[in-house]
């Protein structure tokens, strides 16, 4: 888990629109800007149309008995499983009218690294000889490391 707090300006939270959301997305992700004040999103310069595609899930910011998103709050982020542990990832603010489409990125992302656990060393099950041949069989197995729990 990534336990996150978020502190909005006045000026970041009015280019939030009605529903930011915070999403961990990969470090390669970068927001192109257009004429107009509009932009999208590029994954290794190819255009992205659905975060969902690659971020799994969104964490919108709670609301204020306003009805508007909290200036400061803690969120509790689940990170993405990796198997290269090589990529890096950020946590972003994202502008959003609806809470799906991404608009622009609000503040700077705070980039991080996931270092997976290395697995336990192999446990032997069994080792033959055959003596007639002087062939050699071992029969090894491993155990995943164990999976970190939030709670």
């Amino acid at each position: 888990c990534i336990f996150c707090r978020i502190r909005l300006s006045a000026d970041a939270l009015r280019k939030c629109k009605e529903c930011p959301f915070v999403a961990v997305v990969p470090e390669r992700l970068t927001w192109k800007e257009q004429q107009g004040g509009k932009g999208h999103w590029l994954l290794d310069g190819e255009k992205v149309t659905d975060l969902a595609q690659f971020c799994g899930r969104v964490y919108d910011i709670p609301r204020g008995k306003s009805g508007a998103p909290e200036r400061e709050v803690c969120l509790r982020i689940m990170a993405p499983y990796v198997v290269a542990s090589e990529a890096r990832h950020e946590v972003r603010i994202i502008a959003s009218s609806n809470g799906r489409e991404a608009g622009r990125p609000i503040g700077r992302p705070v980039p991080f690294d996931l270092l997976m656990p290395a697995a336990a060393p192999p446990l032997v099950d069994q080792v033959a000889l055959e003596t007639t041949t002087g062939e050699a069989r071992a029969t090894l197995h491993w155990s995943p490391p164990t999976e970190a729990i939030c709670d």
